[in-house]
């Protein structure tokens, strides 16, 4: 299923999902502390993912079972004693259970850096471990992990809203979690408004009016026998960089101009009756009445 939005919620809904009172009540301190640092960890790497790329370069779907495994490795690992194993449960957690998702070494060596962060012997200190500075997230104390009700009622303190420094992250990052997530509401607004039907005028009309402006103000192809004598200038048997650079720039730029003009004479037409509108001539509709760039144009045009 979908993970809860947020760590509070992702933490509170992990913990009633792997773990039952009768259960969690008769276990060990070692095994308690590091039952919610491990529940922890895999809340701050999903959390990560709503950054995007700053997050992770890939985006991985983890999700329940993956921490149902972990806590299975922490239970096998743990019914021996205290001591424990930490080289074994860093790498059965960290490369199997959820480095096995991970596909870019990059994104896998972060993922392992985080755990790092959660499973060392530092958990294992005679009171609270601080993950932040200011003692907000942490460990709590043994009486407060004594039972899984306290454990609940610790999470449920919790701020409603994370700063990207618990994942890692710069303050900055915020600004592109808001950005994305505005562009992305806009969007959904914008899908769903209506933008006529068949037969309707004022799209057609509109659509006329948008063809013609384009085509009013496209320049004409760039003709490379324009161009001054230096830029194509033959040294040895080669061209010069500047000329190839400006060879490969010339092709992409006229293809653009060729993709354009074609394209919109063909939307014109499917307008005025005289051709089929496919499927692609709809989406291009669709964009000029959003104002957007039709989507054939961006895969052909630049990224800027």
């Amino acid at each position: 299923k979908e993970p809860p939005k947020g760590l509070k919620a992702n933490l509170r809904d992990s913990l009633s999902s792997v773990v039952k009172p009768e259960t969690y009540n008769g276990k060990s301190r070692a095994w308690k502390r590091l039952l919610f640092a491990l529940t922890f960890f895999h809340g701050v790497i999903q959390e990560r993912r709503k950054y995007g790329a700053l997050g992770w370069n890939v985006r991985y779907e983890w999700s329940g079972p993956d921490l149902h495994a972990s806590v299975l490795t922490l239970d096998t690992y743990l019914t021996e004693g205290e001591e424990v194993p930490w080289t074994g449960l860093e790498y059965l957690t960290g490369v199997i259970h959820y480095g096995g998702r991970v596909t870019d070494f990059i994104d896998l060596k972060c993922l392992r850096c985080l755990l790092v962060k959660y499973f060392s012997e530092d958990v294992m200190g005679s009171d609270a471990h601080c993950f932040t500075p200011d003692g907000v997230y942490k460990i709590p104390s043994d009486s407060v992990l004594e039972t899984i009700d306290g454990l609940t009622d610790y999470v449920g303190t919790l701020p409603c809203h994370e700063e990207p420094g618990l994942f890692g992250l710069h303050a900055n990052a915020d600004i592109t979690f808001d950005k994305n997530t505005s562009s992305k509401a806009l969007h959904t607004l914008a899908g769903s408004q209506p933008v006529g039907g068949s037969g309707d005028t004022t799209l057609e009309s509109s659509l006329g009016n948008i063809i013609s402006n384009i085509q009013t103000k496209m320049p004409v192809p760039i003709r490379m026998d324009k161009a001054h004598p230096e830029t194509y200038k033959v040294e040895g048997d080669t061209i010069t960089p500047l000329g190839t650079f400006c060879t490969q720039e010339v092709q992409v730029m006229n293809n653009l101009l060729k993709l354009i003009s074609k394209t919109l004479a063909e939307l014109s037409s499917a307008i005025k009756g005289e051709a089929i509108m496919s499927d692609e001539m709809e989406r291009m509709a669709a964009a000029f009445m959003m104002d957007k760039v039709p989507e054939m144009w961006m895969k052909r045009g630049y990224l800027s």
